[in-house]
């Protein structure tokens, strides 16, 4: 009876504590729900007492309605997890596809594009034009007299 008294003066209004020992007699009851509230130091007491919540039939109802909200979100969102993994591992998939072609462009030594290797096979094609002069690789000339000097290159595209 001390023990309760000291537990009761540690409650709350409108709630109840119990000891683990009443908790453990008490458990049998299908009308009986605890809510555990930890180690509680008493009064004149040096060990720390397991207490615990007598809880309402609306306590209980609240825990219940709570347990299954969170019951059924974790469903819904595993529901949601295995409808949706198809389009996440074709996109993640195709990541993976890009990267890889990136690497193998970066790996590759740089080639003529397919417009400069048509510009070269159409150049080549062109007879040369005799009122041209025929200007070797590092020659200057100039478009016009207004125009800069340019240097001739011996590819068809300088870089």
């Amino acid at each position: 009876m001390n023990i309760a008294a000291r537990l009761q003066a540690l409650a709350t209004p409108g709630s109840a504590l119990v000891s683990a020992e009443f908790r453990s007699m008490a458990r049998t009851s299908p009308s009986a729900a605890f809510q555990s509230k930890g180690r509680q130091p008493l009064e004149n007491i040096e060990q720390k007492v397991q207490t615990f919540e007598i809880l309402s039939s609306r306590q209980k109802f609240n825990r219940f309605v709570k347990r299954a909200t969170w019951g059924a979100v974790a469903v819904a969102a595993l529901a949601g997890m295995v409808y949706l993994s198809p389009f996440a591992f074709r996109i993640v998939q195709d990541q993976m596809t890009l990267r890889a072609q990136a690497e193998a462009e970066a790996s590759t030594p740089p080639g003529p594009t397919p417009e400069e290797e048509a510009f070269r096979q159409a150049s080549s094609n062109i007879p040369p034009d005799p009122s041209e002069p025929v200007l070797q690789a590092g020659q200057t000339f100039r478009d016009c007299a207004t125009c800069p000097e340019l240097v001739w290159c011996c590819r068809a595209v300088c870089s």
